[in-house]
C-alpha cells in the first residue's frame, strides 16, 4: 500500500492497496503523487487533493526508487537491479528517455545547487553523477570505504553528499571534486537515510 499521514493530526488519512510500493514522491508544481510499483513495473500517479489516480505509467521492468528534478519537470524512475533509469515528463506523465547507468542502482537524489542527479550503484560501489537536461552520465565517483552503497541524500549548502553503506561506513563526498573527505562507522545494512540540515 502508499500510506498518506497527516502530520498535524499525526494519523492516517488513506490507505492505498496500489501493489508492491517502494517509493512516493510529491510535485507541487502539478499536485501530484508519483507511486512506484515495483513488480507491476508501473508508475502509479494520484491527485494530492482527492488521492484519486489521474495517470498511469507502465514500463519494461521492476521499479524502485523515484526522484523528481523540477528543473527540467522530469520524474526519474530506476530499474530494480537493472540497468537504466527512465525519465517521464511530471506534466504529461509520458516517457520522456532512459539513462544508461553501469550497474543495479539503488536511490538516488537530486541537487538544485548543481543541477545533477547523484545515484548509488551498489554493484561497482560508486555513486554515478547524471546531467538531466542530457539524460547523459558525466561522473562516476568510488564510495570507498562505503561499499554496496544505499542510503544518499544532499547538503547542497555545504556542497557534501552523504553515502551510507550496507558495509557499515557512511562516507562525506564532496560535490566539486568527487572525492570522499571522510568517513564513519554506522550500521551495517543500511537501506534509506534522511538529512536533517
Amino acid at each position: 500500500t502508499a500510506d498518506f499521514y497527516d502530520l498535524n493530526a499525526n494519523k492516517l488519512i488513506t490507505r492505498l492497496p496500489l501493489g508492491t510500493v517502494v517509493h512516493v514522491i510529491a510535485d507541487d508544481a502539478t499536485g501530484r503523487y508519483f507511486v512506484s510499483a515495483q513488480e507491476e513495473k508501473t508508475i502509479v500517479v494520484l491527485d494530492a487533493g482527492t488521492f484519486k489516480e489521474v495517470a498511469r505509467v507502465v514500463l519494461d521492468g521492476e521499479l524502485d526508487a523515484l526522484v523528481l528534478v523540477p528543473k527540467h519537470r522530469r520524474v526519474y524512475a530506476a530499474h530494480d537491479n537493472g540497468t537504466h533509469l527512465w525519465a517521464i515528463d511530471a506534466d504529461t506523465c509520458k516517457p520522456a528517455g532512459e539513462v544508461v547507468i553501469p550497474g543495479a542502482p539503488e536511490i538516488m537524489a537530486y541537487d538544485t545547487a548543481t543541477d545533477r542527479i547523484f545515484l548509488n550503484i551498489k554493484t561497482t560501489n560508486e555513486v554515478v553523477v547524471i546531467d538531466p537536461a542530457t539524460n547523459q552520465i558525466t561522473a562516476h565517483w568510488p564510495t570507498a570505504p562505503a561499499a554496496s552503497p544505499h542510503g544518499l541524500v544532499v547538503d547542497a549548502p555545504r556542497g557534501r553528499i552523504y553515502v551510507a553503506g550496507g558495509n557499515g561506513k557512511l562516507v562525506a563526498i564532496d560535490t566539486k571534486s568527487g572525492a570522499v573527505v571522510s568517513s564513519a562507522d554506522i550500521a551495517p545494512t543500511v537501506d534509506q537515510s534522511a538529512f536533517d540540515a
